[in-house]
């Protein structure tokens, strides 16, 4: 099951500060290394720069079925917010993403 690996921390789908995860079509987390972000619904919380960029990604998945979000993410090695862009894919009902951070 894809989504099981998604969610190890030490899976096939991490390394380093890249990761897989996944929403549903409401902008719920359904897969992320951090299972404390699993079942939550990040539609309507900005980032830190107040960017809804789940909602931004929810509705880009919905049109376009994949492309490019871009917003600030507190990065997990550095502890600091940091600019990350986000490649998503729509798949059945799911919304497969990675990100990485800018350098």
């Amino acid at each position: 099951n894809a989504l099981k690996e998604f969610n190890n921390p030490n899976g096939k789908f991490q390394w380093r500060d890249l990761y897989v995860f996944a929403y549903d079509r409401k902008g719920v987390i359904v897969a992320h290394p951090n299972p404390k972000l699993i079942g939550r619904n990040l539609y309507q919380e900005p980032d830190s720069k107040g960017k809804f960029f789940t909602k931004e990604i929810v509705y880009l998945a919905d049109n376009m079925d994949s492309g490019w979000v871009d917003y600030t993410y507190l990065h997990k090695m550095t502890g600091q917010e940091e600019p990350k862009i986000t490649y998503f894919q729509k798949a059945g009902n799911l919304i497969v993403c990675c990100g990485a951070y800018l350098p």
